[in-house]
């Protein structure tokens, strides 16, 4: 094979990679260190970043969290060994479900380019 072949099918072949990079899924889940907002008297947990989103505005967190509840902090793990379920709004949001995507997805998230989850596979959430 010379020069002139490679350079000739050369863009078939990335092209070819990337169909076949397209097409395979992968699945996973957040991470289960991701830290979470507990809110003890609903039993539910929210992303740390709903209630931080809504600090300056002392309505939309009583919304959120109805008058008088209290909220702390805990990895998604314990949350969830402790009996509480993700609240509805962040669920159907996609913060803490499980994913399908394809590997080519999944490299391009892991590079930086193309953002899917809102979490760092570190265990902490993306700004």
């Amino acid at each position: 094979m010379n020069a002139k072949t490679i350079i000739k099918y050369l863009p078939g072949m990335i092209l070819f990679c990337l169909i076949i990079l397209g097409s395979i899924r992968t699945t996973g889940g957040m991470p289960l260190n991701l830290p979470v907002e507990i809110c003890i008297t609903s039993k539910e947990f929210y992303p740390p970043n709903y209630p931080k989103l809504c600090a300056d505005d002392p309505e939309l967190k009583k919304r959120i969290f109805g008058p008088g509840m209290q909220s702390i902090i805990f990895p998604v793990e314990k949350a969830f060994k402790l009996g509480y379920k993700p609240a509805q709004k962040p669920l159907k949001e996609g913060y803490f479900s499980e994913y399908e995507v394809s590997l080519l997805t999944e490299m391009l998230d892991h590079l930086g380019i193309w953002r899917v989850h809102p979490w760092n596979p570190d265990g902490t959430w993306r700004k």
